[in-house]
């Protein structure tokens, strides 16, 4: 019941790390094994915070540090998720005060049993306030390290390698690295590397579990629901047979890193951005709250589940062996963004509630080839698949232009008016599905609506046009929605032009929703955009300007 604490750091040999080999280790309801706070001083160490404007930011180490009141940017990580052994880093000082130190390392090789009730800890600890003056504040410590190897893990108390915090001016820590090795895991306990409170809290640590039986390991990144810094990931290769990501935990994979999980779970409100190579050959799960980014990087998945919440911002091609996107599920693109891409090797579903949704993802206000008009206190809708509207005051609108079989083009932002900005345009989507494509839900890339000012002259902006849907497909059917409509002003200015959709097919005989490109309502409304349809077995064509229904 007593405290076994580790040496602190003070800048040469093994001081501030302690390595433990038993054959079972006990470590009872109040006993601890401490190396919280035992790790490189202020300001020091790899990931060490930075001064800047009063405050110091975060230590990084597992995760970012947190910024400061001055927006101080803290150091990269650093490390090793499997055999973490280097120590946390000295949170940025103030004026007169130090930064929390980082936590120490320990490491356990237990060939029996290890029984936690009671703490292993390698906390950073909290940053520290200038009561005199301006009330500076100095930042939080990084967590340590903790790798623990034993063949039976048990009990219920905690093991923990939590950043450091501030509660005003500094940045929190970054969550250190824990990793444990068992045979069998009895362990009930919890097992934390969250980052500190501060301005910025800072970015979740790494925690890495392996059994025997495993091949791989499962990597845990989370938060503690505290949005904070990032948790980027050391340039190199990862293997893992799951992967989770969630409270609000937030991970990058860079342009050097590669890595491969059988499973991956981005949930509870946690949130990864690829632009790595990521590959996921079993079931990806995105729901409650979890955003996933694809940037330019490669992505592969077997599966890809977008649940409730769950929201997918695709910035690239993505191909995937089978696609369902569930109620409350969205699929989209980031604004601006023309090289959105689904090829789909088997099926796809977008359940009733389910959406793709690239409404207002085009170009923005008065801008792109068909963008609208000022003038004289209101907009004309801008122009895509059909004109824009002409506006009280402007008679001008732009050409039509782009593809009536291909369509790629994002649409294009209505004209502003004094006080507001015109309707962003829709987004554009390419979607390759070798099965059967079921839409009981949505697939839509309207242009937004204009914006009113109430004030004085009640100017109005124009609406923007319809964005680009270009679907193949072995077969479509359900009952949902597919339109790129133009966004629509109710008074003086015009509506925005229908988008452009292209569908592919060889049987369409189930599909009973809704295809339409209509053009926004308006001071003039914005001419309809175009519908291609194409029955790849039969090699006929049908084109239509208006919408089609059923």
């Amino acid at each position: 019941n007593g405290t076994l604490y580790v040496s602190q750091y003070t800048g040469s040999g093994n001081t501030g790390k302690l390595e433990l080999s038993a054959p079972n280790v006990t470590i009872a309801v109040t006993g601890r094994i401490n190396a919280g706070g035992m790790g490189y001083g202020s300001g020091s160490g790899l990931g060490g915070g930075i001064y800047g404007g009063g405050s110091g930011t975060g230590a990084s180490y597992g995760g970012k540090g947190g910024m400061n009141e001055g927006a101080g940017q803290s150091k990269d990580v650093y490390g090793s998720v499997y055999e973490p052994v280097d120590l946390g880093s000295g949170g940025g000082p103030a004026y007169a005060v130090s930064g929390g130190s980082g936590g120490g390392a320990i490491k356990l090789t237990v060939s029996g049993k290890l029984t936690v009730d009671g703490i292993i800890t390698g906390n950073g600890n909290n940053g520290q306030v200038d009561i005199s003056g301006d009330m500076r504040d100095s930042a939080g410590g990084s967590g340590g390290s903790l790798w623990i190897v034993t063949d039976v893990l048990d009990g219920s108390g905690t093991i923990s390698a939590n950043g450091g915090s501030d509660d005003n001016r500094a940045g929190g820590g970054g969550g250190g690295r824990i990793a444990i090795y068992y045979g069998s895991n009895n362990f009930s306990g919890s097992i934390t590397a969250n980052g500190g409170m501060g301005y910025q809290a800072g970015g979740a640590g790494t925690i890495y579990l392996k059994s025997a039986s495993q091949n791989y390991g499962d990597l845990l990144i989370r938060n503690n629901n505290v949005s904070g810094a990032v948790t980027d990931m050391v340039d190199g290769s990862y293997h893992f047979d799951n992967m989770e990501v969630k409270d609000r935990a937030t991970v990058n994979l860079s342009t050097g890193d590669t890595l491969n999980s059988k499973n991956l779970y981005v949930q509870s409100n946690g949130r990864l951005t690829n632009a790595g190579v990521l590959d996921v050959p079993g079931n990806f799960v995105l729901d409650s709250g979890g955003v996933m980014t694809q940037n330019a990087g490669g992505f592969g998945s077997g599966s890809l589940v977008i649940g409730n919440a769950g929201t997918f911002n695709l910035n690239t091609k993505l191909t995937l062996s089978s696609l369902t996107l569930k109620s409350g599920g969205l699929l989209t693109h980031d604004q601006g963004n023309a090289t959105c891409e689904l090829e789909i090797t088997g099926d796809a579903l977008i359940e009733a509630g389910g959406r793709i949704d690239l409404s207002g993802k085009g170009y923005g206000s008065a801008s792109g080839p068909g963008a609208g008009y000022y003038s004289g206190g209101s907009g004309s809708g801008a122009s895509y698949g059909g004109k824009g509207g002409i506006s009280e005051a402007t008679t001008q609108v732009r050409d039509v232009y782009g593809s009536v079989s291909e369509p790629v083009d994002l649409g294009s932002g209505g004209g502003f008016a004094a006080g507001t900005t015109g309707g962003s345009g829709g987004g554009a989507i390419k979607i390759t599905v070798s099965g059967k494509l079921t839409v009981d839900g949505i697939i839509t890339g309207n242009g937004d609506n204009g914006q009113t000012n109430v004030t004085a002259e009640m100017r109005d902006s124009g609406g923007g046009s319809g964005g680009s849907i270009w679907i193949e497909t072995d077969v479509l059917e359900g009952s949902g929605t597919i339109s790129a409509n133009g966004g629509s002003d109710d008074n003086r200015a015009g509506g925005g032009g229908g988008g452009r959709i292209a569908i592919y097919y060889d049987v369409i005989d189930n599909y009973w929703g809704s295809v339409s490109v209509f053009g926004g309502i308006g001071y003039v409304n914005g001419q309809d955009g175009t519908i291609y349809l194409k029955q790849s077995s039969a090699g006929g064509n049908t084109f239509s300007l208006l919408s089609l229904v059923g």
